[in-house]
């Protein structure tokens, strides 16, 4: 449990609670599971600890509860190795306490309690309370976009080789598309929290506050539509993959087909030829080469018709 606030001059880093002055912004970072900094939490907060441990143990969707204390989750990109997916963080909001709950280290939380433990961003603590929350969730949106950005610049990179892509190739531009979809599914929940806070009556929000959460709002919905487009750029290479490799399968099987029927006349005469019967040209000296020739000539036909028609 990491904790922090401004004492006037530095932002303070602690882990105790006791050191916490509820008279001024605090913000109380949980990451891992504990029942007993659970129970000691909800103590101190008058949270019930359910609020808390029901993160942990279930999985939660973008939400928003208002009521003697506010309660939100909202969906946050999150890297996990080569994978690009999305992760709840929980936030509630008590009197001057800010608390955010993670079941894994969210980078744009990471980074934001990297850079008050090095005295930095030390006006958010100036701030009110909503401005605070405005600020995190305006950087998960940025992270948002990032990561869409990134997606884009990779498909654009794939996009440029045409129809030279690799299998692998493809198989990142699928797991590109699943991102895309979870990432439509997570901006959709979240626009439904940021709906609910435009319009919030939760008392520690004033009416900038709400004026900056409509602008989240606005901010989220232009962010849907670039992931939106992307999707589709993925969808129409996709698409285009799927066209190449038919086109490049129908000319194998033309080609196939051709040098089947080419090869096919001279069997057939050879076949006629060598039946155990009476047939013309049998007892001429040049019988051989006349039929080897019909033969060819008939070949030479069938390969000129092919060509024309570019069979071959």
């Amino acid at each position: 449990m990491d904790i922090f606030f401004f004492d006037g001059k530095n932002i303070v880093f602690t882990q105790e609670l006791k050191d916490i002055n509820k008279n001024r912004l605090n913000w109380i970072r949980f990451l891992e599971y504990s029942e007993e900094k659970i129970k000691s939490l909800s103590e101190f907060t008058g949270i019930p600890a359910e609020e808390f441990s029901n993160f942990f143990k279930f999985e939660e969707r973008s939400r928003l509860e208002q009521g003697r204390f506010l309660e939100l989750t909202y969906e946050s990109p999150f890297n996990e190795k080569d994978e690009i997916k999305t992760i709840p963080i929980n936030i509630f909001i008590i009197g001057n306490l800010f608390i955010t709950v993670e079941k894994e280290k969210i980078v744009t939380i990471e980074q934001t309690a990297s850079l008050m433990k090095n005295n930095k961003l030390r006006f958010l603590f100036k701030r009110t309370i909503g401005e605070f929350l405005y600020y995190f969730l305006d950087k998960i949106n940025d992270n948002f976009l990032h990561s869409i950005d990134k997606i884009a610049n990779l498909t654009d990179v794939l996009e440029s080789k045409g129809a030279h892509v690799s299998n692998e190739q493809l198989m990142k531009l699928y797991n590109y598309n699943v991102t895309l979809t979870h990432f439509n599914q997570a901006l959709m929940a979240n626009l439904e929290v940021l709906a609910g806070l435009k319009k919030s009556y939760f008392k520690k929000f004033t009416k900038e506050n709400l004026e900056l959460f409509n602008d989240l709002y606005y901010e989220k919905l232009q962010i849907l539509d670039t992931e939106k487009v992307q999707r589709e750029v993925i969808t129409n290479l996709f698409n285009f993959q799927t066209l190449v490799a038919t086109h490049k399968l129908n000319n194998f099987m033309k080609k196939l087909t051709s040098l089947a029927l080419i090869i096919m006349i001279p069997t057939l005469i050879t076949g006629l030829f060598g039946m155990n019967l009476k047939v013309p040209f049998a007892d001429s000296e040049y019988g051989f080469f006349i039929v080897t020739g019909f033969m060819v000539l008939f070949a030479v036909i069938m390969f000129v018709i092919f060509k024309k028609t570019e069979w071959l």
